[in-house]
């Protein structure tokens, strides 16, 4: 990193700590967080030139939940996570375990591998794919993004889905209520 000087602002107003991080040119890897009881910051970024992208890594303890807002930046989440509220424009969203997962994205791509509680998720053209489903209502839309989703044999409730175009896969759905909607795309339900 060069031309970069770093600020930490201690304990502001309410207890929160901030850190920021000016930078003008970044090779490699930068990490900037700071965290006080159940919220995580990541640090901003002011600077004329970013030669490469930020990766922000961050473990947080047992039983917490996300928000998470960002233009097109990913997110990776490994390990389980209570509950996700996320909005991109275009940035992937890819889970392990989650409880509670609530997504707006244009574009962005959103996979998990298990969900226990409830779906809400919006997208335009990204694809939704759940490889074990094993809440009790979930709702997903989509313009033409393709939806996937497994559900686990012991998962009761409702699980809507509707696209303009996109195609729908439901697996496993037998005990759930399903309402499966789609304009043009091609519908699979079993």
């Amino acid at each position: 990193m060069t031309g970069g000087a770093v600020v930490t602002a201690g304990n502001l107003a309410g207890g929160d700590v901030f850190v920021s991080q000016s930078i003008g040119t970044v090779h490699g890897e930068v990490t900037l967080v700071a965290f006080n009881g159940n919220r995580v910051q990541v640090g901003t970024v002011n600077g004329p030139a970013v030669s490469a992208g930020i990766v922000a890594k961050v473990t947080l303890p047992e039983g917490v939940a996300l928000d998470y807002n960002a233009l097109s930046a990913p997110l990776t989440i490994n390990g389980h996570l209570v509950a996700l509220d996320a909005e991109t424009l275009s940035g992937n969203i890819d889970l392990d375990s989650v409880g509670v997962v609530a997504v707006k994205t244009t574009s962005g791509r959103v996979t998990a591998s298990t969900v226990y509680g409830p779906i809400g998720v919006n997208t335009v053209s990204g694809r939704v794919e759940i490889e074990s489903y094993r809440g009790s209502d979930a709702q997903i839309s989509t313009v033409s993004g393709r939806v996937a989703v497994d559900a686990y044999p012991g998962s009761r409730g409702m699980l809507r889905v509707g696209t303009v175009s996109g195609r729908i896969e439901l697996r496993g759905t037998s005990a759930l209520t399903v309402r499966a909607t789609t304009v043009s795309g091609r519908k699979t339900i079993s």
